[in-house]
């Protein structure tokens, strides 16, 4: 009689393509560089990766409300786009390598490579051993409008910045071309970024 005992299946090997960033809010270009990524053939899943913590110490909305908007964002594209909160379970400072270093001992199985926009080239002396970063997981780079000194590809992002939808949500501006609408809608129903305030007390 056959034994009714079977093996463990081994772990899975998936390509991960680690995209980290404030996604503050996370906007049309996040969501399209995680979409091509997808389209490459390069990757089977894209992990978008909020930071707890700004790199230079810069003020963010909440880290819970940004990883919603990151989640919500990315469900109204695909399931092979996953949103990980890692990095509030990591000690800070965040740094990418700490943040690869620890998801590579959790899954060992897993190649990933780290997906950024072309702009980022011009900045990988700010990265804390960028070249032990990249040992882990080689670059995915996706063009970007505007960029120049680098290599890039056909597909290129749009010159969207958080920064400028921000300041246009601040402003009472519209933004519907710049976020998908469960984002905005998010953002709306939780008061982020709101107008300031004017008082009597205010300064003329």
């Amino acid at each position: 009689m056959p034994s009714q005992t079977t093996s463990a299946r081994p772990p899975k090997t998936k390509r991960i393509a680690f995209y980290g960033g404030s996604f503050n809010p996370p906007h049309y270009s996040h969501f399209f560089a995680a979409a091509w990524a997808l389209c490459s053939g390069e990757v089977d899943e894209v992990w978008m990766v909020p930071c707890a913590e700004h790199a230079f110490g810069k003020s963010l909305a909440p880290f819970h409300d940004r990883i919603q908007m990151c989640k919500r964002g990315a469900s109204a594209l695909s399931r092979r786009i996953k949103v990980s909160d890692i990095e509030s379970h990591l000690p800070p400072p965040n740094y990418t390598l700490h943040t690869l270093q620890h998801l590579q001992d959790q899954h060992p199985n897993h190649r990933f490579r780290l997906l950024v926009g072309a702009d980022i080239l011009h900045e990988t002396h700010a990265w804390r051993e960028f070249d032990r970063v990249i040992a882990i997981a080689p670059l995915l780079v996706i063009g970007r409008v505007g960029v120049t000194g680098v290599e890039q590809g056909e597909i290129q992002l749009p010159p969207l910045s958080s920064t400028h939808i921000r300041k246009r949500l601040v402003s009472g501006d519209d933004v519907t071309e710049y976020l998908p609408g469960p984002v905005l809608a998010y953002i709306q129903t939780h008061r982020l970024y709101p107008r300031p305030q004017r008082g009597s007390l205010d300064p003329v």
